[in-house]
């Protein structure tokens, strides 16, 4: 357990050379929390970084989130792999041409479910380190509650594994969509996190 907690907390954040986390882990990342904490839900540890900055351990931290492993088996779907010059299909989902530039390079794999020639479904690397990946994930909204979002995670999960990562996925408690996700795909939650601030709200 106490690997994936390791995993999880390398993922979500930026790490100086003392250990002690500097920024959220994506392309122009917010300042990480004075302090971040993850236990495991079955009590056998936890992970707790600090910011460069702070001295101690904060004693008040805000329950942030569940956090998420995948099972050995994904369900398959005709999810399309998008590269850098597949803008156009993913802009109704609120990409910038730039961003999209920018991003692809620290955020693959892009899953898509296509729909005529747009993407109505994508899952991305939101953070990414060399042994892990959390997914992001966004559903246009005319298209959601169809488990399309469920597709396209599966998708990018076995994707991620096919570079040797280990895929995560964690969410905030008021994300109830996200978590009924984690639960339509047989998730299993690993870790609930606490931080000192909304900096890492996915």
């Amino acid at each position: 357990m106490s690997s994936l907690l390791e995993l999880h907390a390398e993922a979500l954040f930026v790490h100086d050379a003392r250990g002690r986390i500097t920024y959220v882990n994506e392309p122009g990342g917010a300042r990480a929390p004075r302090c971040f904490a993850s236990r495991a839900r079955d009590g056998s540890g936890e992970v707790v970084r600090l910011r460069d900055d702070v001295a101690e351990r904060p004693t008040e931290l805000a329950p942030s989130g569940p956090a998420y492993a995948f099972p050995d088996e994904l369900p398959a779907a005709e999810v399309a792999l998008l590269g850098p010059g597949d803008f156009e299909r993913v802009r109704e989902l609120g990409w910038e041409r730039a961003e999209f530039a920018r991003d692809f390079a620290v955020r693959a794999p892009f899953c898509a479910l296509i729909e005529g020639e747009l993407a109505i479904a994508l899952c991305f690397s939101a953070r990414l380190t060399p042994r892990a990946a959390e997914a992001g994930v966004t559903t246009h909204p005319a298209h959601r509650r169809r488990g399309h979002g469920a597709a396209v995670v599966a998708a990018w999960a076995r994707a991620i594994r096919a570079t040797g990562r280990v895929p995560l996925y964690s969410t905030s408690w008021d994300n109830l969509a996200s978590q009924a996700l984690a639960r339509r795909l047989g998730l299993a939650c690993y870790a609930e996190d606490f931080a000192s601030s909304a900096a890492i709200a996915s």
